[in-house]
């Protein structure tokens, strides 16, 4: 990586030309600085131009350390600045310094340099990266026989994440010139087998880390696996460091033009276009396969119920084809099983067929094809065996569909939990079961989460019932906010440190007010009615004037995730997003608010309209690094609620504010005496992907991150929950 300078050039004139131009400058010599700007790729920087391609900060100090002159950007800074005579120090810096973030590299920099009376000085900064780079590329081996794959980053305090289609390089916060990286790679095969591996690496500044994935098939590897080449690109020498893991690919077990992991319920001797047939696939050769199964019919024709399909006799296949099953072995690698000669020769009921396959390099994988044969007009429908749109933590939605060319009487859907006797079985109540094209399904509530169902469809004939098949379904978690309630404090910091808890939750920005006095966030006693114990929190905008010299507006807050730093002089930056992975359905709990006159508007067109409280929450596939002095940090609210956010899985929010049908901004003002209990449904846009991360977060002023609110709205907070119908 070619080595990028800030080249800081300072020029100094005699103070007998400038001393009328500042009546500070001290008696005993002083001048004017010159300063000027340039960002090059070269190791010595060209002649020096104000810069125009990127944006920096000044600081200027004296011998003591005492800061003389502070510039915040490129624009703040004039194009000459009085100095006494003295020896100082210039330091440069360019860029946030986020623990981890996409595109965000930063520079720093410092030279000391003296300014002599009636003297013409110069001197130059170098500035350098001050981060690791890291850029993460996928082969096109990958992309063929991965059908999904990402890479997780991580330092300490920040983590990103690069998704199959990531063109971006990630920036990592580099702490005494080196830290370790750690590195997770998650893939699902086309088979539809998941995989995780991890490893970590030592990063220096100044360097850029290309994390690169490719398929492992050279000779005398372990071949179909992964192979992860992190090479290091000095900014002033290449030198390539390989490290070599390897993540081999479970043998694959998959259903012809059929999934395997959704079981398959077939009308009794009515198999018209019927095909199963079972691949397996070893990486790199099959060393055995244990068959077992529950067949009768099997069993009475000499196939026993489980025996290893690479030990027996070739007169043993013979048997097995007799029967109806016609095994093939195409190479060493490559086998598979059809059920299809053999679907005419069975009777009614439930089968089970499980394969498990070993590899000669040891690994292993398992799979189960369910087949049931129904005589019976209807059939039970199965669900996928993973994250699916139709199970969650308390609901389902179960059904079949009819076989005949007209709807069959009496359509009953029935569940239990499994393992349930006969007097166990709930019946959905006809008005509830909803037809659509020969198929029929309802929706059931008030389950128990993480427990097994099983639920059968059923029709009547002359009067009887007749069962069809079953199938069964496992019910989704449904973990708890932690803190909900805000009771536990440490100081003015929610759950932190020294709770009773170890794992911190909660986060507020009084970290960034700590400067400029302010305690944005705290505890209360303030509580809504029916609550007699505990604490809430309590959340107010404020402004004040730091060091009695810069104006300071904040808003409170709170969120899920972790504050990170104080970023320049006007902003902060902080991680939004705690591991989650439970699909709640609403967030409720109480709030109350009191709303001021925006009398801050940084955002603009706000001032003198009434200040408006925010909570949302939010489930991702990533937690969310903001930085307050970069707005394309910022979360964009709109893109979100259209569902048009990569990562955002599902999304809820609560506000005062509101637009008549013109677009006109004409939120009201708030004054609440006593607390109001409120609920907000999730909105999933991605019902069939589970979340990462959740990030819950509240803030006396909507548009504080903008340094836009009222000053003195407040907003209290109490009883957060999750929950799950």
């Amino acid at each position: 990586m070619s080595k990028i300078n800030i080249g800081l050039l300072l020029f100094l004139s005699s103070c007998s030309f400038f001393s009328c131009q500042d009546d500070k400058i001290e008696q005993d010599g002083d001048g004017l600085l010159d300063l000027k700007v340039s960002f090059n790729t070269q190791t010595t920087p060209a002649i020096a131009v104000r810069s125009t391609e990127r944006d920096y900060a000044v600081v200027i100090k004296n011998e003591d350390g005492r800061t003389i002159k502070r510039y915040a950007t490129q624009e703040d800074m004039p194009e000459e600045i009085a100095l006494a005579a003295g020896i100082y120090t210039a330091e440069v810096t360019s860029g946030n310094n986020p623990d981890a973030a996409f595109s965000s590299p930063y520079f720093t920099g410092s030279e000391k340099f003296s300014v002599k009376s009636n003297e013409a000085s110069q001197a130059e900064v170098k500035c350098t990266l001050a981060n690791a780079k890291v850029s993460v590329n996928y082969s096109e081996r990958i992309k063929q026989y991965f059908s999904s794959y990402k890479t997780s980053v991580s330092v300490p305090k920040g983590c990103i994440t690069f998704t199959e289609d990531n063109q971006e390089s990630g920036y990592f916060k580099i702490a005494n010139d080196s830290m370790r990286l750690s590195w997770e790679l998650t893939a699902i095969n086309t088979a539809g087998q998941s995989f995780k591996k991890n490893g970590e690496f030592q990063a220096k500044k100044r360097q850029h880390y290309s994390l690169n994935f490719d398929i492992d098939n050279q000779q005398n590897s372990e071949e179909g696996g992964v192979k992860v080449n992190i090479i290091a690109n000095d900014d002033v020498v290449r030198t390539d460091t390989v490290v070599m893991i390897v993540l081999r690919t479970l043998p694959e077990i998959t259903g012809e033009n059929f999934d395997i992991t959704v079981p398959v319920a077939l009308q009794y001797k009515k198999y018209e276009n019927a095909a199963y047939k079972i691949n397996i696939k070893g990486t790199p050769s099959i060393d055995s396969i244990l068959f077992e199964h529950n067949c009768e019919h099997l069993y009475t024709n000499n196939v026993p119920y489980n025996f290893n399909l690479y030990k027996i006799q070739s007169s043993a296949f013979e048997t097995m084809q007799s029967a109806g099953l016609v095994w093939e072995r195409e190479t060493d690698s490559t086998v598979s099983m059809d059920f299809t000669p053999m679907l005419d020769r069975l009777e009614t009921g439930s089968y089970e067929f499980t394969f498990r396959v070993y590899d000669s390099k040891g690994k292993n994988n398992a799979a189960t094809f369910q087949l049931s044969i129904v005589d019976a007009d209807v059939l039970t429908l199965g669900v996928p065996g993973n994250t699916s749109g139709d199970v969650w933590a308390r609901h389902a939605r179960i059904g079949g569909q009819w076989m005949t060319n007209d709807q069959p009487e009496g359509l009953q859907i029935r569940y239990r939990i499994k393992g349930g006797s006969d007097a166990d079985w709930i019946t959905v109540p006809a008005s509830e079961i909803i037809s659509n094209k020969k198929q029929f399904y309802a929706s059931i509530d008030k389950l128990e989460p993480e427990t097994v169902y099983e639920y059968q469809t059923l029709s009547s004939k002359d009067g009887a019932d007749v069962p069809a098949n079953i199938q069964m379904f496992t019910t989704d978690m449904a973990d708890p906010l932690p803190n909900s309630s805000f009771d536990e404090w440490d100081g003015t910091y929610p759950w932190a440190p020294g709770s009773e808890e170890k794992d911190k939750f909660w986060d507020t920005g009084n970290k960034a007010a700590e400067v400029a006095k302010l305690v944005l966030t705290q505890s209360s006693d303030v509580l809504p009615s029916g609550v007699t114990n505990g604490k809430s929190a309590w959340l107010k905008s404020q402004y004040t004037k730091a060091f009695g010299v810069a104006d300071v507006f904040a808003a409170g807050n709170i969120f899920s995730g972790t504050f990170g730093k104080i970023e320049g002089t006007s902003g902060a930056s902080m991680t939004f997003g705690q591991p989650y992975t439970s699909r709640p359905q609403k967030l409720k709990g109480y709030y109350k608010y009191n709303s001021k006159t925006i009398d801050w508007d940084k955002k603009g067109g706000l001032s003198g309209k009434e200040d408006r409280f925010h909570i949302y929450i939010i489930l991702a596939d990533e937690a969310h690094y903001l930085n307050t002095t970069n707005q394309s940090t910022l979360f964009d609210m709109d893109k979100i609620k259209r569902g048009e956010d990569p990562h955002t899985i599902a999304f809820a929010e609560l506000s005062n504010e509101e637009f008549d049908d013109q677009g006109n901004d004409v939120t009201p003002s708030v004054k609440m005496n006593d607390y109001k209990a409120f609920e907000i449904t999730l909105e999933y846009y991605k019902k069939n992907v589970r979340p990462s991360y959740i990030i819950v977060a509240a803030t006396s002023s909507k548009y504080g991150d903008y340094y836009t609110g009222g000053i003195g709205s407040e907003l209290y907070i109490d009883e957060f929950e999750l929950v799950f119908e």
